[in-house]
C-alpha cells in the first residue's frame, strides 16, 4: 500500500468520524437514529484509534443524549481510555456539508471503496470481523495444543507464540497505546483496577480463613525471586489475553462486555481441568478484560494478576489446585 493511499484512507476515516460528531440538520432526528442509519459499521478502519473512537461515538450516540451531553461524554470516554490528545475541537466543529445523512453515506461508500482500492488496504468488514473473531480462537487453540501435547513432544514450539504476537501486532498496525503499554492514564487505570482487586482479594481472604489455609504463609510467596518469575509469566499472559485476544474481539464485536465474556471463557478453558483455576480465571479474566476495554492499560492488570494469583495459591488447599497446574501436569502432580 502506498503512503498516499494510506494517508487518504486515514483522512477519510477522520472526516467520517468528524461528521458523526456534529449536530444533525434535522433537529427532530435523534443522534441515535441518524447514527444507526449510517453504514460505517461496515468499514474496516485502518487506524486502530479510529476504530476505538468509532465504538465510543456509537456508545455515546446510543444513549440518546443531547448534542451538548454528547460533546461532554465523548472526550471523557476517550480520555478514560487513554486518548486525551485527540483533537476534540475538530471533531465537534461544524463541517461545510453540515453532516447530512447523504453526506455521511457518501463518506462511508468512499471508505468502503478505499478498502478495496488496492491489495492490502483492508478486508471487507464482514471478512474483517470474522478474521478478528477467528484469530483469538486459533491462538487459544494453539495454546491448548501446546499445553496438552507440544510442550512435551516438539522442542522449540514455544517460539510460535512470540512470532504470532509480533506478526499480529504488525499486521493490525497496533501501537503501544492500543496494546495497553502506556503511562499517560496509569493513575486512573490503576485506581479502577485496585477496586476490582480489592473485591477479589477480600473474597479470597474469606475463602482462606474459612478453609483454614491462612495459618501460615507459603514460602514461595515470601520468595521475591519466585514472585518475580511469576510476575513475568503474568506479563506474558496479559499480553496474549489483552493485547491480542481482547483487542481482536473488540474489533470483531465492538461490545465491551460481550468481548470480555468471550475472552474470559477462552482464558478459563485454557486452565482445564484445574477445578480451582477454571472458575477463578473466568471471573478474573472477564473482569480484567472489561477493565482493559475501558482503560486500555495493561500495566495495572499484570500486577493485579500476580497478586491475586498468589492469593489463590494461598487461599485454596494445594490438594485442590495441584500447585496451580493445568493440562496433563494437573494429573501428574505429586506433593
Amino acid at each position: 500500500m502506498s503512503v498516499n493511499v494510506t494517508s487518504e484512507r486515514r483522512r477519510l476515516e477522520w472526516e467520517a468520524l468528524c461528521a458523526l460528531c456534529v449536530p444533525s440538520e434535522d433537529s427532530s432526528e435523534s443522534g441515535a437514529v441518524r447514527f444507526a442509519s449510517i453504514p460505517l459499521q461496515e468499514i474496516h478502519f485502518l487506524d486502530p484509534v479510529h476504530r476505538i473512537l468509532f465504538v465510543e461515538i456509537a456508545r455515546c450516540r446510543g444513549r440518546g443524549d443531547s448534542h451538548e451531553q454528547f460533546q461532554r461524554r465523548l472526550p471523557e470516554a476517550m480520555t478514560r481510555l487513554g486518548f486525551p490528545d485527540l483533537d476534540f475541537d475538530a471533531l465537534f466543529r461544524a463541517r461545510p456539508a453540515d453532516a447530512s445523512r447523504s453526506d455521511l453515506s457518501a463518506l462511508a461508500r468512499q471508505l468502503a471503496q478505499s478498502c478495496g482500492a488496492s491489495a492490502g488496504t483492508g478486508a471487507p468488514s464482514r471478512t474483517a470481523r470474522i478474521a478478528n473473531f477467528a484469530e483469538p480462537l486459533l491462538f487459544a487453540g494453539f495454546t491448548g495444543l501446546y499445553i496438552w501435547r507440544l510442550q512435551n513432544t516438539l522442542f522449540g514450539s514455544w517460539l510460535v507464540f512470540p512470532v504470532w504476537l509480533v506478526a499480529s501486532f504488525a499486521a493490525h498496525r497496533d501501537t503501544p497505546k492500543t496494546l495497553g503499554w502506556r503511562g499517560d492514564n496509569l493513575w486512573s487505570s490503576a485506581r479502577a483496577a485496585a477496586k476490582v482487586v480489592a473485591v477479589f482479594a477480600a473474597a479470597l481472604c474469606a475463602v482462606g480463613f474459612a478453609l483454614h489455609t491462612f495459618r501460615e504463609i507459603p514460602a514461595h510467596i515470601l520468595d521475591l525471586r519466585r514472585f518475580a518469575g511469576y510476575f513475568a509469566f503474568c506479563t506474558l499472559q496479559e499480553v496474549a489475553l489483552q493485547s491480542l485476544v481482547m483487542n481482536r474481539l473488540l474489533a470483531a464485536f465492538g461490545n465491551r462486555f460481550g468481548a470480555a465474556l468471550i475472552a474470559g471463557a477462552v482464558f478459563a478453558a485454557l486452565h482445564w481441568p484445574n477445578p480451582v483455576l477454571v472458575p477463578v480465571t473466568f471471573l478474573g479474566g472477564t473482569a480484567f478484560c472489561w477493565l482493559f476495554a475501558r482503560q486500555r492499560n495493561i500495566l495495572p492488570l499484570i500486577l493485579a494478576q500476580a497478586i491475586l494469583g498468589s492469593l489463590v495459591w494461598w487461599a485454596f488447599p494445594v490438594a485442590w489446585h495441584h500447585a496451580m497446574r493445568v493440562g496433563p501436569g494437573f494429573y501428574g502432580f505429586q506433593r
